[in-house]
């Protein structure tokens, strides 16, 4: 199926001949090796940058069925990304790092079809430095980290102008049908798109411009097909948008502040360099006197002028929609990358090597949270819950600060999310403390309910910290024996535990250093400063073959216990290191309490003959034992 062919003269060209005599073969190893560099600087920012707001909710709403994600899609959103989102946490599961890494992948999809298609029309070290400029510019580092369909919406563009060029050589109605179809599913991904899909018949216009009185005829009879597919298929959607476009005009009429046009337009085009405003108007600079100077004013020249200039018509449209936004338009930034690449390709070899080095290094670079990102702080829980993660035991439940309603811009959906991301029960929130163990207290610092914090102070001890002044998450633990061993001092211990890696361990390593935390307290304010020692005997012959002394360390109070309070829980980690090397055995940790000056161990009950109090019992498994053949 193909159409009648346009005469050979009006084709669209494509590589440029002069090109391909100048620059050979980009080999495949290094080319591969940016693609791993361009998923690299993604990735490794995934644990550290947190969610922005909409990014949970392009995530939350698709925590059901297929059908559920549908119909909980925004009112502005057409479905397909979530769709996508969708399928992709069905496969990977729903932590913050998995489903970023879709956008990464999206990111390498992108740039290997921007390759393609500056491959195909300026030559392969042009293709290399469009690569390379579109992976480095800030805006970009911005789009493909964040959870959100802008990218995905940019990719599908990117293949859309493929295929266009694609048809406008071949000719076939299938490549029609398939153009037809793209641009559908990139309107369906956001409604914004119309101003790129707008754009790709301008393009053809222009690279067809030469006798264009000729061929306006086959130019537009080419455009029918998909045209037709892409209208017929959005109308739908275009309708039921509508209502939202006034609505969103009204809006920005009455609450969003009048910025004069050339202030939003040079806004958005410093957003597209990020931090990184005069590198890339340098290298900007540099590509236009050189293909200036080199082409003129050629169709490909002014096609990408065009291009890069689209924002400057588009703005009369979309700024009072809401739509005008980098983010709405980051295929114009194709355009841009298309311009430095093709330029900076006419440089010499060495300047060419050295912007190569500069555009990898740039891509770890600062990531600028853009227009309205940036303007709400985004809430530190990627980097919270991945530290709370290896610390959270069973039946640890989480008390909310009343003052805590939306701190740090954290939604109750934001809430519900994390705790099915990161636990696969989930968490428990409770409303008041009651007899828990173990609650994680959460509250803006500085702006706690008094009363709470107080009732979790005077019941429990401060432990852990994590996350920062607006989401400070805060462990209160209550002393694991309630009773205790009273000291003939005044002093009471509270109980023990063992807190090394893995939770509850049940056998040791010879040489393994064990934490010990020790929970203390005073029936009465006591008048001296005393000392603990932590032991290990020999179960033969009594020796101490491991010893720690000391004054009391608290995590929170005072180390001189003259100035320990009732009514507070002082609570201490101590490192004591088994013996090495050891027989398999099991080995006894011990405690005494006593004053520094004159080293005499206070007494208290269960002691034995040495006055130690005898705490914790482990296992050691050695490779020296009564079990081994001789």
């Amino acid at each position: 199926m193909r159409m009648p062919p346009l005469p050979a003269s009006n084709v669209l060209p494509t590589h440029p001949p002069e090109s391909t005599a100048r620059h050979g073969r980009a080999p495949v190893v290094l080319l591969a090796l940016i693609f791993v560099i361009i998923f690299a600087s993604r990735v490794v920012r995934f644990n550290s940058l947190n969610l922005e707001t909409d990014e949970v909710w392009s995530v939350w709403q698709t925590l059901g069925t297929l059908s559920d994600t549908i119909r909980w899609t925004p009112y502005d959103w057409p479905p397909v990304y979530y769709v996508t989102v969708f399928g992709w946490q069905q496969l990977t599961g729903i932590n913050p790092f998995t489903l970023r890494v879709m956008t990464a992948f999206t990111m390498l999809i992108c740039g290997a079809l921007l390759y393609r298609l500056a491959h195909k029309l300026y030559g392969r070290e042009a293709a290399l430095f469009a690569l390379l400029s579109f992976s480095a510019f800030g805006y970009v580092l911005f789009l493909s980290t964040i959870l959100r369909g802008y990218l995905l919406s940019a990719t599908l563009w990117l293949a859309a102008l493929l295929l266009t060029i694609t048809y406008f050589e071949r000719r076939s109605r299938w490549l029609g049908i398939l153009i037809g179809l793209t641009l559908t599913a990139l309107f369906y991904i956001h409604s914004s798109a119309i101003f790129g899909i707008v754009f790709l018949p301008v393009y053809s216009l222009v690279i067809y411009l030469r006798g264009l009185r000729r061929n306006f005829g086959t130019w537009l009879r080419l455009w029918i097909l998909p045209g037709l597919i892409t209208t017929a298929l959005c109308l739908p959607e275009v309708l039921a948008k509508l209502p939202v476009i006034t609505m969103k005009h009204k809006q920005v009429a009455l609450y969003i502040p009048y910025v004069p046009p050339g202030i939003v337009l040079f806004n958005h085009y410093v957003d597209y360099a990020g931090q990184e405003v005069i590198l890339w108007a340098s290298l900007l600079l540099i590509a236009s006197a050189l293909l200036i100077e080199r082409f003129g004013l050629s169709r490909r020249i002014i096609v990408l002028l065009l291009w890069m200039a689209a924002p400057s018509a588009i703005i009369w449209f979309a700024l009072n929609i809401e739509a005008f936004h980098p983010r709405h338009l980051a295929w114009v930034m194709f355009g841009f990358a298309l311009w430095i690449g093709w330029g900076l390709s006419l440089l010499p070899r060495a300047a060419k090597a050295a912007l190569i080095v500069v555009m990898l290094v740039s891509m770890f670079g600062y990531i600028p949270l853009a227009e309205r990102y940036e303007t709400i702080p985004r809430a530190p829980l990627v980097t919270t819950f991945n530290a709370l993660r290896p610390l959270l035991r069973g039946g640890d439940v989480v008390l909310l600060d009343p003052k805590c309603d939306g701190c740090a811009n954290v939604g109750p959906e934001e809430w519900d999310y994390f705790s099915r991301a990161y636990f696969s029960e989930g968490l428990t929130f409770i409303g008041t403390p009651q007899t828990e163990r173990r609650i994680w207290y959460v509250a803006a610092e500085g702006h706690e309910d008094l009363v709470t914090l107080a009732k979790l102070e005077k019941t429990r001890a401060l432990s852990e910290t994590l996350g920062d002044p607006t989401l400070r998450f805060r462990l209160y633990e209550a002393p694991p024996d309630p009773t205790g061993v009273l000291f003939a001092n005044g002093m009471r211990l509270d109980g023990y535990e063992l807190l090394n890696p893995g939770g509850q361990t049940l056998a040791w390593h010879d040489g393994e250093a064990v934490t010990l935390r020790l929970w203390w307290s005073v029936d009465a304010p006591v008048l001296l400063d005393y000392s603990e020692g932590t032991y290990i005997l020999d179960p033969q012959n009594g020796s101490v073959t491991a010893q720690v002394d000391g004054p009391p360390q608290p995590l929170v109070g005072p180390s001189q216990t003259s100035r320990w309070q009732p009514g507070h829980y002082y609570l201490e980690q101590r490192t004591i290191t088994l013996p090495y090397p050891l027989d398999m055995s099991e080995q006894t940790i011990r405690l005494s309490l006593y004053y520094w000056q004159d080293a005499k161990r206070i007494t208290a009950p269960n002691m034995d003959s040495n006055t130690l109090l005898p705490l914790k019992t482990i296992f050691v498994k050695a490779i020296r034992g009564t079990n081994l053949l001789p």
